[in-house]
């Protein structure tokens, strides 16, 4: 049937373009069926003991062998449909379906990968506008705390920081604090270690944000802990490059994704500390404030999120050290920084910049994890 069918529009003078698709589509089925028919004639060859052992051995994937996904792109163009009624800058999507190169065939690895490169295309296109906003919100973001740092003198920052270290840690913290952070200074690397605190900042006070709300709504929602745990879990156990794909997939090369992989990879500790500190509050404690005429709003306000406030700085400590690291690994996304020296001194073989921005970032990881773990120290009193 598809040889007479295709004989007869291969005969015609002239094809209209549906007659052109179904040409197509009669080859593609042909040449299906061709290889469906191989296929079956090569495994008849195939002894049982080969059959069995193809399931424990590297053949096995060779012979799941399948046509690949259409081959689609999309593409948002002008609409000069609607530009001439009067909307300037509108566009659309248009897709385009490109011909299949003959005789290809995948694994299902290849496969499910072209097929999640598909969608993410068509994401791209069609939710351009929202990828765009959301990239010159962040932008601005850090543009604004990067400025805010670079504008304060850099004594005034390490005396802040010293304050903080007297007020809540031992007169050694304070002392490491300040060398510390000179060191910065007198290596002139001050200015770029700001350009990863900025970056830091902005990630951190997203997945406050965040992970504030959805803790709280973990520890309140037997349902809600049972959805979220799980992926909070992966989200952990997934290695932190991972995280730059998707990220360079929506957005392209540039800070604002690099922040929005750094809050992805270092939120879980937030929201999982944040629903573990309200859960350890005494049932006790809640019901005498209950009796007393508290509503939830106020039980919540006034008795848990107080009694869990170790917890959840223990949980933003954590996520500041994530944050911190996943921005050193944003260099390789265009993200500015100490990570940037790093990433190019392990390109050009230089030893010397590698080791002192590598000492720069763990100097201020340890003075940020100090200040917090005093400040958490001090809240675990009161």
């Amino acid at each position: 049937r598809l040889v007479t069918e295709r004989a007869t529009l291969e005969a015609s003078a002239s094809l209209t373009d549906d007659q052109k698709g179904r040409l197509s589509e009669i080859r593609r089925e042909e040449r299906q069926l061709r290889r469906e028919f191989n296929a079956v004639e090569d495994f008849k060859t195939v002894s049982a003991k080969d059959r069995f052992d193809c399931l424990f051995i590297d053949d096995f994937p060779t012979l799941a062998r399948i046509d690949p996904p259409v081959d689609v792109t999309y593409r948002r163009v002008p609409d000069e449909d609607a530009i001439a009624q009067g909307r300037s800058g509108a566009t659309k999507v248009v897709r385009q379906v490109k011909d299949p190169v003959e005789g290809r065939t995948v694994n299902i690895f290849t496969y499910t990968a072209e097929s999640i490169d598909i969608g993410i295309n068509f994401l791209r296109a069609q939710y351009a506008g929202i990828f765009d906003a959301l990239t010159n919100v962040l932008r601005q973001s850090l543009i604004r705390v990067e400025v805010a740092f670079m504008l304060t003198p850099w004594p005034v920052l390490v005396g802040l920081a010293m304050i903080l270290a007297w007020a809540y840690c031992g007169t050694g913290t304070v002392v490491f604090v300040g060398s510390s952070l000179t060191f910065l200074a007198v290596f002139e690397l001050w200015q770029i270690a700001m350009q990863t605190m900025a970056l830091v900042v902005v990630a951190t006070a997203i997945c406050i944000f965040v992970g504030l709300p959805v803790g709280i709504w973990m520890a309140k929602n037997r349902i809600a802990n049972w959805v979220t745990e799980p992926i909070l879990d992966v989200m952990q156990t997934i290695p932190s490059l991972s995280y730059l794909v998707p990220a360079v997939a929506f957005f392209g090369i540039s800070q604002p994704p690099a922040v929005l992989a750094t809050v992805v990879f270092a939120i879980p500790p937030m929201v999982k500390l944040t629903a573990l500190g309200i859960r350890q509050v005494p049932q006790s404690t809640k019901e005498a404030a209950l009796a007393f005429g508290a509503s939830e709003r106020q039980l919540l306000m006034k008795v848990e999120l107080p009694m869990a406030v170790p917890s959840i700085m223990a949980g933003l400590n954590q996520t500041i050290m994530l944050a911190l690291s996943m921005a050193t690994i944003s260099a390789f996304i265009g993200a500015e920084g100490l990570g940037a020296i790093v990433t190019a001194a392990l390109g050009d073989a230089q030893a010397g910049k590698g080791l002192l921005a590598g000492i720069a970032i763990a100097l201020v990881a340890m003075v940020i994890d100090r200040i917090l773990k005093g400040i958490r120290s001090s809240l675990s009193r009161i």
